[in-house]
């Protein structure tokens, strides 16, 4: 190395302490022997013992170049769990069905459309295809999955698309075999062989089904009202016996086969009619809203005040209002609302409003004057509450 003048080594320190590191320009005597790299900090160790930064130590390099590792770092795992973090490009462990559904269920929420709430059911393993979607969607996964959709409809020309769109045909079969308590693990043909050596169309919930919460009734409720497709009362009689849940199956797997038989003719250029199935999947919305009127006579789980309120508006909205399951809720909600009072909290303005105009459009008068008159309790008694009010 030939020797620099003092300006020419200033000059060079000074433009190395704007670069971040002076040992480029100093002579081999001034610098360590062993220079500090940046190594990951959990790998950050010297070969000096007690310091924490430095080069790899001889031993830890022994070890990693033994466990086969890449860069430095021992592989973790048995053989078979690294083929399926390598498989599936996830550098944990392997996921439980729980953080699977999870993550399943933000890439439903983070749809910006209906079509991509569809093409992500699509993309799942036996989410369409399967009996109640083959168990690869929990309770949560198709309460999130129709309400999205339903929030992405609220359009014609959108609601239209889903409609005609198979996808979400299969995902309703899906739903409405979940929702009845099959078993997820057997097949269709199986179900079926079962239920015609059965006297009665009733269902009893199998050892793998789902168990729905309160709020995904609620939400799933909501969404088969807001995109419109279950038929009034008037034009399908309401049935809330526990009847209801194997006219559900039925209903479920013929629509499942007329979304089949629509592909093959489509397939050979034979297909006369856009979607026949549309029929049968508004019986099986109504089916649904009926099957949800059932759980309420029947359950013994505590619904909150919002989901009671969204319960009686879906339910007038849809048609399918019944006077003893209204007046079940009613009375739910109103019990609901006094709790709430005891504990300081007050029920939101939207919660009564929607309420109290679900009652009289239903035409459902047994409950609605008690709920009527504790509103104007409310009213009178909390001059703060009245300012919440659009």
């Amino acid at each position: 190395m030939s020797k620099l003048c003092p300006s020419s080594f200033c000059l060079l320190l000074a433009i190395a302490s704007l670069v971040g590191s002076t040992t480029a320009f100093l002579p081999p005597s001034a610098v360590n022997k062993q220079p500090y790299i940046d190594y990951p900090r959990r790998i950050r160790i010297s070969a000096v013992k007690g310091e924490k930064s430095g080069a790899p130590s001889t031993t830890r390099a022994k070890d990693s170049k033994k466990a086969g590792s890449k860069n430095g770092r021992a592989k973790r795992g048995s053989p078979k769990q690294r083929k399926y973090h390598k498989s599936n490009n996830y550098s944990g462990g392997p996921r439980s069905d729980f953080e699977k559904a999870k993550i399943l269920n933000q890439k439903l929420a983070s749809g910006q459309s209906a079509q991509d709430v569809l093409s992500v059911l699509a993309s799942t393993d036996n989410a369409l295809t399967g009996l109640a979607a083959g168990g690869k969607m929990n309770s949560v996964n198709f309460s999130t999955a129709l309400h999205r959709i339903g929030r992405h409809s609220f359009r014609d020309d959108t609601r239209a698309a889903a409609l005609k769109d198979p996808r979400f045909a299969l995902f309703m079969c899906s739903l409405a075999e979940a929702v009845s308590g099959l078993d997820y693990t057997k097949s269709i043909k199986t179900i079926q062989e079962e239920m015609e050596t059965q006297t009665t169309t009733r269902i009893v919930p199998g050892k793998n089904s789902l168990i729905f919460k309160p709020r995904e009734w609620s939400n799933i409720a909501w969404a088969i009202a807001k995109l419109r497709l279950a038929p009034p009362k008037s034009a399908f009689p309401l049935d809330t016996s526990e009847e209801v849940v194997g006219e559900l199956v039925q209903a479920s797997f013929q629509l499942r086969s007329q979304v089949l038989e629509a592909a093959r003719l489509r397939k050979q250029g034979k297909l006369s009619a856009d979607s026949p199935w549309i029929a049968t999947l508004s019986k099986v919305s109504g089916l649904l809203m009926d099957s949800i009127s059932h759980t309420i006579l029947t359950t013994t789980k505590n619904f909150n005040t919002q989901e009671w309120a969204n319960l009686l508006w879906a339910m007038a909205t849809a048609g399918r209002a019944d006077e003893v399951v209204s007046s079940r809720v009613t009375t739910n909600l109103i019990h609901s609302m006094k709790a709430m009072q005891k504990d300081g909290l007050l029920p939101k303005p939207q919660e009564i409003s929607n309420s109290l105009w679900a009652l009289a459009t239903a035409g459902v008068h047994s409950e609605s004057e008690a709920l009527m008159e504790l509103t104007a309790d409310l009213l009178d008694t909390k001059e703060e509450y009245i300012a919440q009010f659009k």
